[in-house]
C-alpha cells in the first residue's frame, strides 16, 4: 500500500537538499588549504627561470606550467596550519602560496618549488642542503629536519680551488620570457670530492687585500672588454669549510636587455670557460 507523505516532510527534504548543495557549492569556492584573503596571480617570468634552476641543482622534471600561484596581500608571513611561514606548497593541483613581502624572494620561491618538484612534504638533507644547499632557502625547521655541516677540525686536509671542480650554469630566458628586458640566473657550485670534511684554501686578488674572493661572476656584452655587470662574494678568512662531500652554490641573478652576452663564473682563484649566451633572440 503507497504511504502518503505529509508536507511537513517535503519541505523538510527540501530544506536539507538546498542545505546541502550549499555547502557543497562554498567547498568548491573556497578550497581549505589556500590562505584566507590569497589572490591568484600569474607569475612573473624570473619564475620560470628560478624553476629551471631548482630543476638544475635539483636533478628533477616537472611541469611548471601546472602550478598555480597565490599571494596573500600585506603580509610578512602567512599560516599554515598555526605556524607562521614565509610561503607554502600545497599538491593535487600544485599550488604555491607566498607572502607578499616573500614574492621576490628568490630563495624561498625556489624552496616551495623544490617542494613541488619533490612533489612532497618533508625537507631531507639530499635535497635541501646537499643537492640545493645556497639555492633554495633552508632555516629554522627545514634546518633542523635536514641538518647542518660540522665544522673541518683545524687540522683537516687542505684543497686548492681548482680541487673543488667549479661548476657554472648559466640559466637564461626563453624568448617568450624577455620583453624589454629577460630575467637570468648564474649558479656557481663547488664539491668537495673527499668523504671527509676540509678546507678550501683562499688566495687574495691583491697582496693588500683585506678579503679574499669566494664565487664571483663577470657579464659582458659579447665582448670581454665590454663589462655589462661584475658581482662577488667575499671572506674575511683564507680558508673556506666544506663537509664531507658537501656542494656549494652561490646564484647571481639580474635583467638584461636583448642581446648576446658573454658569462665568466670563478670561485676564488679558479675560472670556468666564458660561455656566450642569447636573451630575447
Amino acid at each position: 500500500m503507497r504511504q502518503r507523505v505529509s508536507s511537513s516532510a517535503v519541505r523538510v527534504a527540501f530544506s536539507l537538499t538546498a542545505l546541502l548543495s550549499l555547502a557543497l557549492a562554498c567547498d568548491g569556492a573556497t578550497d581549505p588549504h589556500v590562505a584566507l584573503g590569497a589572490v591568484s596571480i600569474t607569475p612573473p617570468s624570473q619564475y620560470a627561470v628560478w624553476w629551471r634552476l631548482t630543476q638544475s641543482c635539483s636533478g628533477l622534471t616537472g611541469d611548471y606550467a601546472s602550478v598555480r600561484w597565490y599571494v596573500v596581500p600585506n603580509t610578512t608571513t602567512i599560516d599554515d596550519a598555526g605556524k607562521q611561514v614565509d610561503a607554502y606548497w600545497i599538491s593535487n593541483p600544485d599550488r604555491i602560496i607566498l607572502a607578499d613581502a616573500r614574492r621576490n624572494d628568490g630563495k624561498i620561491v625556489r624552496h616551495e618549488m623544490l617542494h613541488a618538484l619533490r612533489h612532497r612534504d618533508g625537507h631531507p638533507r639530499d635535497a635541501f642542503l646537499v643537492a640545493c644547499g645556497g639555492v633554495v632557502a633552508c632555516d629554522g625547521e627545514c634546518a633542523l629536519e635536514a641538518g647542518g655541516y660540522g665544522s673541518p677540525a683545524t687540522s683537516a686536509p687542505e684543497l686548492q680551488p681548482s680541487e673543488v671542480t667549479p661548476r657554472v650554469d648559466v640559466i637564461s630566458p626563453l624568448p617568450t620570457e624577455v620583453s624589454e628586458t629577460g630575467p637570468i640566473a648564474v649558479m656557481i657550485m663547488i664539491t668537495n670530492p673527499r668523504a671527509e670534511p676540509v678546507w678550501v684554501r683562499l688566495t687574495r686578488r691583491e697582496s693588500g687585500d683585506l678579503r679574499y674572493p669566494t664565487f664571483g661572476v663577470v657579464a659582458d656584452y659579447d665582448n670581454p672588454a665590454n663589462v655589462a655587470g661584475v658581482a662577488a662574494d667575499w671572506s674575511l678568512t683564507d680558508r673556506l669549510p666544506l663537509g664531507a662531500g658537501e656542494r656549494k652554490h652561490w646564484v647571481w641573478e639580474s635583467t638584461l636587455r636583448p642581446g648576446r652576452y658573454g658569462i665568466l663564473g670563478y670561485f676564488n682563484s679558479d675560472s670556468v670557460a666564458r660561455q656566450v649566451i642569447s636573451v630575447g633572440q
